[in-house]
């Protein structure tokens, strides 16, 4: 991997920007993989596999407190010793330079008070032998360890 490139970049889009109190919000959220290409969970479904898979998005007010009670932020690790770290390798796909990787969810029971609010987003590598499969040689050191966050994108509600 070139110089300080991160190996993917994460984003946010809302479905609005500006929201009527009480409605619900759709965030898409697309991880795309740098100049060299990166290793990702292979699932982009639906949202409790993909929460499961490392994938996490919220909103919050500007003080950093959740404005939502639906939650669609999670963390967890499987513990157990599990298969070799080879096989884990096939739970993964090799994203290409530029490629990109989106799923959508609805963000509901928002907090009805009128103010201007962050929409949040991460991934991180959820996987408890995560350190093993990307040490793997056939890796190329391109697996994505660790937190990755996107830009805070701000919305109103009215």
């Amino acid at each position: 991997m070139g110089g300080d490139e991160q190996l993917v970049t994460v984003t946010t889009k809302p479905d609005h920007h500006d929201l009527r109190r009480g409605q619900d919000l759709g965030v898409t959220l697309t991880i795309e993989a740098g100049s060299d290409g990166a290793y990702l969970p292979n699932f982009f479904g639906d949202w409790v596999e993909t929460c499961q898979s490392g994938f996490s998005v919220d909103i919050y007010t500007l003080q950093g407190n959740r404005a939502s009670t639906s939650g669609r932020g999670c963390a967890g690790e499987f513990l157990g010793p599990g298969p070799p770290a080879k096989e884990l390798l096939a739970d993964y796909v090799l994203l290409k330079p530029g490629e990109s990787r989106s799923w959508h969810t609805t963000l509901t029971n928002i907090a009805k008070a009128p103010g201007t609010y962050e929409i949040k987003a991460e991934y991180f590598s959820a996987q408890q032998r995560i350190g093993e499969v990307a040490a793997l040689p056939e890796v190329h050191g391109l697996m994505v360890v660790g937190h990755i966050q996107a830009k805070p994108v701000l919305i109103r509600i009215r």
